[in-house]
């Protein structure tokens, strides 16, 4: 099914994309709308998606270079032509960041910055989009990691602080979350969110990961976002880091299988792709 994007999307005829580069687009993002998730048909979903500019004035590229382009949902898309140009962003956000962000999370960066630091319950309470509260945590660690996700977007959006668990902007945080741990159980969980994170850029599908790491398809991308919040630097643990603090202690971590083996998980991606299981030889350091 081919979708026709353009002029009625609100792409004048000088900036409308060539069919041939949104055939690719769609190919590359595999039918899949980059914000939401949402699969068209040829994905075996049932949501229409179109491809948008990420930025009309783009800097390392040709206006409708694939590196430019993303493939959007129709309620996404028609979000980012027709947000009023009189409605501010209230934080300094880049171009390429604001393509990727939803209407809830502008809003949630606006109460922040108003109200801030909140619980997610508290955030839940009062935005106006009705979404379940995994939902809302999912969308603060995509905020939360933009800097590190996006190379345009020089600045942290939001925090979450290390003794309380609320949200808030980075001034408003006593000690952020964003650090290296020193416990046990907070070094396996971001060295999982960090393997997720790796294993979708290396091109396999959630399905796949969730099925290697034990977890469940529907968190998968909230794994890789709060990889990019959390900035773990997996390089550190793989034979080089430092000793825990508090050494030995259980391991409850909620989403994964009791007898996750990180080291098998990480051969198993390498294995699919045909690569060294030396990219990310982490094994032995489950059990430091």
């Amino acid at each position: 099914m081919e979708e026709s994007d353009g002029a009625a999307n609100g792409e004048s005829g000088r900036d409308e994309i060539p069919p041939q580069k949104r055939k690719q687009a769609r190919r590359r993002d595999k039918h899949t709308c980059q914000l939401c998730r949402q699969k068209a048909p040829e994905a075996g979903g049932v949501m229409r998606v179109e491809v948008h500019h990420k930025t009309y004035d783009p800097v390392d590229c040709d206006l409708h270079d694939l590196e430019n382009l993303i493939t959007l949902c129709r309620r996404c898309h028609h979000y980012h032509h027709n947000r009023p140009s009189n409605d501010p962003l209230p934080a300094d956000i880049s171009e390429e960041a604001e393509s990727v962000l939803l209407e809830v999370d502008i809003e949630i960066i606006q109460l922040l910055m108003e109200e801030g630091p909140l619980t997610i319950d508290e955030i839940d309470e009062r935005i106006t989009a009705d979404k379940a509260r995994q939902s809302v945590k999912e969308r603060l660690y995509r905020v939360m990691g933009l800097d590190n996700e996006i190379e345009t977007q020089e600045v942290q959006l939001v925090d979450q602080d290390l003794h309380t668990g609320k949200w808030g902007i980075p001034y408003q945080i006593d000690e952020p979350e964003r650090r290296i741990p020193d416990e046990r159980q907070p070094i396996v969980r971001r060295t999982i969110d960090k393997i997720v994170q790796l294993g979708l850029e290396r091109g396999y599908d959630r399905e796949t990961i969730a099925d290697i790491i034990g977890i469940n398809p529907r968190t998968v991308y909230m794994y890789k976002y709060r990889s990019y919040a959390y900035d773990f630097p997996l390089e550190m643990f793989s034979g080089k880091g430092r000793p825990l603090k508090n050494g030995g202690g259980e391991i409850n971590h909620e989403d994964v299988d009791d007898n996750f083996d990180m080291s098998e998980a990480q051969q198993q991606l390498d294995a699919n792709a045909g690569e060294s299981a030396t990219a990310m030889d982490i094994g032995n350091n489950s059990d430091a």
